[in-house]
């Protein structure tokens, strides 16, 4: 289990310090690509070129939605199964079940804080992604990762392993 924890952290953690040498990349020339990095790969997108993208009102617009949505994620500290949030079922929220919506929220609150912790640098973006890493890895808050609906049907699949 420890394994799939740190594989887990290891790939949301990437975020925030991917690169490659500049020709690594056998698909080097196509775009667009939807990786961001923090500097300028061959075949990436960087922190830079997003800067000169369109400097309209579009990319304003993206920006100010990906911050008021991420600073609705710091009014609480973590999603856990337990949590009742914006998009969240009640019917999945009364039995504590971990269902698509759970998915949903904990994968973009994780995508929306990296994302903002690489293009801003602030520290409270990173803590937000910290935060609910942890979380998803403590037992007791999240005791299964798993839907309870395909708890019993194989394949058995689940947030966690993602088999």
């Amino acid at each position: 289990m420890k394994t799939i924890h740190l594989f887990f952290s290891v790939l949301i953690i990437s975020a925030f310090n991917f690169s490659c040498a500049p020709g690594d990349s056998q698909r080097e020339d196509e775009h667009p690509s939807i990786f961001l990095v923090k500097e300028e790969n061959r075949g990436f997108t960087s922190l830079e070129d997003f800067d000169e993208l369109e400097r309209d009102e579009r990319k304003a617009a993206f920006i100010k939605k990906l911050v008021s949505d991420t600073e609705k994620d710091f009014q609480v500290p973590y999603i856990d199964p337990t949590t009742d949030v914006e998009g969240r079922s009640p019917v999945h929220l009364k039995y504590a079940n971990v269902s698509y919506d759970m998915s949903m929220l904990v994968a973009g609150r994780l995508s929306r804080s990296a994302f903002l912790f690489l293009y801003t640098g602030e520290q409270k973006y990173r803590d937000l992604v910290m935060r609910q890493i942890e979380a998803l890895y403590d037992t007791i808050l999240w005791p299964m990762w798993c839907d309870q609906a395909h708890v019993n049907i194989e394949p058995h699949l689940d947030i966690r392993t993602c088999r």
